[in-house]
């Protein structure tokens, strides 16, 4: 039986992008306890948030659980992403964004999502 490197890999991948656990999570709305268990290998992210995970970081889901991506980083210091590094894009308004396409929108959305909340229920009286 394959061994599962979620945990590993989320942490290889992170630094390999340059990111802080700090910096990551609050892009994609995690809490500090929920990252650092998903790194910690003490709980493993359910398959939409696997999902999410492996577009924002470029991988394959396979790769993400399956593979020790560290220990197959080729000697050039690269690594085989999904998604290769790009300029920024510039869309039209009849443009469709998705999390897939643009998993830094993700973060973006859970914001607006939150600030709605909190209109509505401010609205409603239920929040001073």
């Amino acid at each position: 039986m394959k061994t599962n490197n979620i945990s590993k890999n989320l942490k290889y991948l992170r630094k390999k992008k340059g990111l802080t656990q700090l910096e990551l999570r609050t892009i994609l709305g995690y809490t500090r306890s929920t990252w650092s268990n998903y790194e910690n290998g003490i709980t493993n992210p359910s398959i939409d948030d696997l999902i999410t995970i492996s577009n924002f970081l470029g991988v394959t889901l396979d790769d993400l659980i399956m593979n020790d991506l560290h220990a197959r980083e080729p000697s050039s210091g690269k690594l085989h992403t999904t998604t290769p590094l790009r300029s920024s894009v510039i869309y039209s308004h009849n443009d469709v964004l998705t999390v897939t396409a643009e998993p830094e929108i993700a973060y973006l959305l859970n914001e607006v999502k939150k600030l709605k909340e909190d209109i509505d229920m401010i609205k409603e009286g239920k929040k001073t």
